[in-house]
């Protein structure tokens, strides 16, 4: 029986060892020599000493891959994934042209996933370090809670703008994604076609946009017509119409005479160049401007 006992020690202590070198889900690259040979392996000691070996071997086990700094027990309790384990299915880069303009990237999970990114992925935008906005996981949101998706930004400096296309790398020593978008800092503009006509209740007002690559999105873009006088108010909303690089908008039939600020939304899709790492890549810019522009009203026809 001692015999016995004996084999199945050994046996317990390979299938541990062999187990700490090869768990695939914690990623674990060392087995910590302190914690497998503090097993108890002399089965035909009493069972009273046999449990407090055991007992021992725990402690042992803790303090010693702390001790000794290997990484498999801290990996059983990160769930914090490689970029290949993460495995994003599609990379969104954007810019915000607002007062603070930035660039961001935006990695994708698989449906009903949400993982959180390890600590040492990271992004460049055109060879620039990006800070983690989002690193993934749960979020709050009011009395919920909802996936963030893995998120990076940078600031964009005067001298970022103008560049024909605009890289972004996310890596870590797992894998690399790579996007390379068309015109994405080229600055966005929106001006009359033709200055020298007014803005008038029922009638389309042209205006161009500076980037033909872009394609405007009429459904996630808005505009509005504010009056200085706060007595002033439109009954309707304000109509929007694209047609290529141009957009067309028209007040209300009823609208009244005066000054005002034209508040502009846009949202435009960027053409993509490369996309290496994940089956899809998009791109958008964001621009929300103001015009100062004054309104007319529609000359009543002669009696």
């Amino acid at each position: 029986m001692g015999e016995r006992y004996a084999q199945s020690a050994s046996r317990r202590e390979m299938t541990f060892a062999h187990t700490a070198s090869t768990w695939p889900n914690y990623r674990v690259r060392a087995v910590c020599p302190l914690a497998v040979h503090s097993l108890p392996t002399d089965f035909k000691m009493p069972s009273r000493l046999l449990s407090r070996q055991f007992q021992s071997f725990t402690l042992v086990t803790i303090f010693g891959a702390l001790a000794t700094g290997c990484t498999w027990i801290d990996d059983f309790f990160d769930d914090n994934v490689t970029l290949t384990d993460f495995a994003p299915v599609a990379a969104h880069v954007s810019v915000e042209f607002t007062n603070l303009p930035r660039s961001q990237l935006v990695l994708q999970p698989k449906d009903g996933q949400c993982p959180t990114m390890r600590d040492d992925i990271g992004a460049t935008v055109d060879a620039k370090p990006m800070d983690v906005f989002i690193q993934g996981g749960k979020q709050p949101s009011g009395k919920t809670w909802i996936c963030g998706e893995p998120t990076f930004r940078r600031n964009i400096a005067a001298a970022d703008f103008g560049a024909a296309s605009t890289k972004f790398v996310a890596d870590d020593d797992t894998k690399t994604i790579t996007v390379v978008a068309t015109g994405l800092v080229l600055e966005r503009s929106l001006t009359l076609t033709d200055p020298a006509l007014p803005l008038q209740g029922g009638v389309e007002t042209s205006f161009d946009w500076s980037v033909a690559t872009d394609t405007i999105d009429p459904k996630l873009s808005s505009v509005d017509f504010v009056y200085d006088d706060p007595n002033l108010v439109l009954t309707a909303e304000v109509g929007l119409r694209v047609d290529g690089a141009s957009l067309f908008i028209r007040l209300p039939t009823d609208a009244p005479a005066g000054k005002g600020t034209l508040k502009v939304d846009v949202m435009a899709d960027v053409p993509i160049e490369t996309c290496e790492g994940v089956a899809k890549c998009t791109g958008s810019v964001h621009l929300v401007k103001e015009i100062a522009l004054e309104a007319f009203s529609v000359v009543p026809p002669n009696p």
